[in-house]
């Protein structure tokens, strides 16, 4: 009995869309132009993070040292409580992408429907959570005693 692929199988590379040696130079600086641009946003997002950081060290600072370490041990929960909301985003960027470039609009308008109340969701109980961990957080973080007060 023949077993039957349920994927056809390419015969050649350029049936695979593999990339060959003959493809010129100017294709492949255009893909990466492209690229480059479409990951703009991002990096100029995670610089824009960064800054406001040492802006806000810079200007607590003034303070006293107490104040200075206060502002230390929020850049690490902060990161981490904004790591979640960002994943969620990039992981519903990924599937509407795909519907999209599928040209499913219906799939499109499910998937956004799904994304906001992610994002709604999440955002409830990363809060809820934040709000109730906050007297703690910074004693699991090893903060000195008079940075608690």
């Amino acid at each position: 009995m023949e077993k039957k692929n349920c994927v056809p199988v390419p015969e050649s590379a350029e049936q695979a869309g593999a990339v060959t040696v003959s493809e010129s130079a100017g294709e492949n600086r255009g893909l990466l132009r492209a690229l480059l641009f479409l990951a703009l946003p991002t990096v100029a997002e995670e610089i824009l993070a960064t800054l406001l950081q040492y802006v806000d060290t810079a200007m607590v600072g003034q303070l006293g040292e107490q104040a200075t370490a206060s502002v230390s041990i929020t850049t690490n929960v902060t990161w981490l409580v904004n790591s979640v909301p960002g994943a969620i985003g990039t992981a519903m960027l990924v599937l509407i992408s795909k519907a999209l470039g599928a040209g499913d609009e219906r799939q499109v308008r499910k998937l956004s429907q799904q994304a906001l109340f992610l994002a709604i969701t999440a955002g409830a109980l990363l809060s809820v959570a934040s709000i109730g961990l906050c007297p703690y957080i910074p004693v699991w973080m090893g903060a000195e005693e008079a940075i608690l007060i």
